[in-house]
């Protein structure tokens, strides 16, 4: 069966063929049946051809453009104060150069200044806008990588779920062990009132921005996973470069981490009423029992 479906025919063949008649010949009209069989294929075969062309130019347009909202919010340096705004968008479109294939990117300009000047004035839980965090406070897509120990699945996810982290998870497919390099980016650290804070962008469309649709969509992408890892990550970091308290050194975690901030730029609402509850933010700090039980398990040791 499978070499009839190969099967080819020659130009000469074809011609002769149409030109035949009789029962088993090429007809040259086609009944109603086979118009409609027609039209069916021809649409179904566009939808596919149209659908598999939106991928791709999908994929081609994200390859091109990369990090479009992040870029602007990591780059960008605020010294003009909170009404001149005018500043800040010649500032963003004097960047749009770095972006390849900028004309893709023209209707959505005025949207993506919009998002990075509600992100940069946003009052986060501590008391502080970014716009306001002094350039040597702060550090943007901190790359790191730290060697993973063999670590038994069934063990990270007791911890995890027992501290309230992806709880609803319960592998990791077929893998019963992972190890390896752990690897990732930090879109921001910053440090304020002496202590350290990792924040992540989220451009999510939710229905909701306040703090229990923050929490459900934390859970359901699995937002709270990526921060805790994060986090041991500027620990251990921090832990290198400062010395562990625990052996003299200057860093504490319960001390000097801040937490985490998950800011959903397109909740922000700058205009809120004084007093109203702050939406478009997620804040969090993991149990310190919770990031050095992790440490060491990822380390091989055992808690």
């Amino acid at each position: 069966m499978a070499s009839s479906l190969f099967r080819t025919k020659s130009i000469d063949r074809l011609l002769a063929e149409a030109g035949a008649t009789g029962e088993r010949t090429l007809k040259r009209t086609l009944g109603g049946w086979s118009l409609v069989a027609l039209g069916i294929g021809g649409i179904i075969g566009a939808g596919i051809f149209v659908r598999t062309a939106a991928a791709i130019g999908l994929k081609e347009a994200l390859a091109s453009a990369g990090t479009v909202v992040l870029e602007p919010i990591d780059a960008l340096v605020v010294r003009v104060p909170e009404g001149h705004q005018g500043d800040v968008l010649a500032d963003l479109a004097s960047r749009r150069g770095r972006v390849q294939r900028t004309d893709m990117l023209d209707d959505g300009i005025a949207l993506v200044a919009h998002l990075v000047g509600q992100t940069l004035r946003v009052a986060l839980p501590e008391g502080v806008q970014l716009c306001e965090v002094p350039q040597q406070e702060r550090r943007a897509e901190i790359e790191f990588q730290f060697a993973l120990q063999p670590t038994r699945v069934d063990a990270l996810l007791q911890l995890l779920h027992a501290h309230d982290v992806v709880p609803d998870r319960h592998g990791f497919g077929f893998v019963q062990r992972l190890e390896g390099l752990m690897t990732g980016l930090i879109d921001l650290t910053y440090r304020h009132d002496g202590r350290w804070y990792v924040l992540d962008y989220k451009s999510n469309r939710l229905p909701r921005y306040d703090a229990a649709a923050l929490h459900e969509a934390m859970r359901h992408s699995e937002y709270d996973l990526q921060a805790l890892i994060y986090t041991l990550a500027l620990h251990r970091w921090l832990r290198f470069r400062l010395g562990d308290a625990s052996d003299g050194g200057a860093y504490d975690y319960g001390r000097d981490f801040g937490g985490i901030r998950y800011v959903f730029s397109r909740g922000i609402a700058l205009e809120a009423a004084a007093g109203a509850p702050l939406a478009g933010v997620h804040a969090r700090q993991f149990d310190p029992r919770l990031v050095h039980a992790l440490d060491a398990l990822f380390a091989g040791e055992r808690a």
